[in-house]
């Protein structure tokens, strides 16, 4: 449940894990059902706020980054992790259009508002 939980961007303290287990799993026996994981997730899905979501996804760009923002450096890695096959320039022009301080870098506000564009 910890791993499942984790593994779909949520958080997933042993305290919180433990309870659910508990509420969902009467018997103990350290289960859970599929519908009941489904009611769960589907109610912390519900219950997101974009913006953290947005927050913690710039958190994983900037993972290896002293500066907190988002460089070259910090994309191509996540290009080589993915193997998303997206080219060194496609990369530079990605940081040029969305560098709103002209820095070379993407701040949280700039990754901000290039993710409140693009969901609504």
């Amino acid at each position: 449940m910890k791993a499942a939980t984790r593994a779909l961007g949520f958080e997933a303290k042993k305290a919180q894990i433990l309870s659910i287990m508990r509420t969902y799993d009467p018997p103990h026996g350290n289960k859970i059902g599929y519908e009941d994981f489904y009611y769960v997730i589907s109610d912390k899905i519900r219950k997101r706020n974009p913006i953290d979501e947005f927050k913690y996804a710039f958190k994983l760009f900037t993972a290896n980054s002293e500066s907190c923002k988002i460089s070259l450096e910090n994309l191509q890695d996540i290009n080589r992790r993915t193997q998303s096959g997206l080219s060194d320039d496609e990369m530079r022009s990605m940081i040029e259009e969305f560098d709103i301080d002209l820095d070379g870098l993407i701040d949280e506000a700039e990754f901000l508002e290039i993710m409140m564009q693009s969901e609504y």
